[in-house]
């Protein structure tokens, strides 16, 4: 074997060897973009889970405080309906006819009226509680 010969092994030897590293990092490059692109997908799955877990919780909380906001608006109505109603009877009643109580005494029994803002205040009451009966409602939606 001639030093031509020796070279020529050496060279196809070291062209080999390349070939085989060159083939060793294609293979490795593969196998980390690979895993670089798993680990992306999972990480934008879990970022797209977590905004839209964010998005659900906005939207509950933006739909609870719409119906909040909604008793409270019907809740109003309701009450300055009720006092409309009960200013108008206030307008109309004979407030000579307030009730008088009794009261007794040891010795003595005495009659006299009703403080009108209590009677009135008391009288609101019933009618709120006649009119969540009539009405069908719980009274505490009055």
């Amino acid at each position: 074997m001639g030093i031509e010969d020796l070279v020529n092994n050496i060279l196809k030897e070291a062209e080999e060897k390349a070939k085989k590293i060159k083939e060793s990092a294609q293979r490795e490059y593969v196998r980390i973009l690979d895993e670089a692109k798993k680990e992306a997908e999972e990480k934008k799955e879990l970022i797209l889970k977590e905004k839209k877990e964010q998005i659900e919780n906005q939207r509950t909380k933006i739909i609870t405080q719409a119906n909040i906001e909604k008793k409270r608006i019907i809740l109003e109505a309701k009450n300055q309906i009720i006092d409309d109603v009960f200013r108008l009877v206030l307008e109309r009643i004979d407030k000579e006819k307030i009730p008088k109580i009794k009261k007794i005494y040891k010795d003595k029994v005495i009659e006299e009226k009703l403080n009108e803002q209590d009677f009135f205040k008391d009288l609101k009451e019933k009618f709120r509680i006649e009119l969540a009966r009539f009405l069908n409602l719980d009274e505490k939606d009055i």
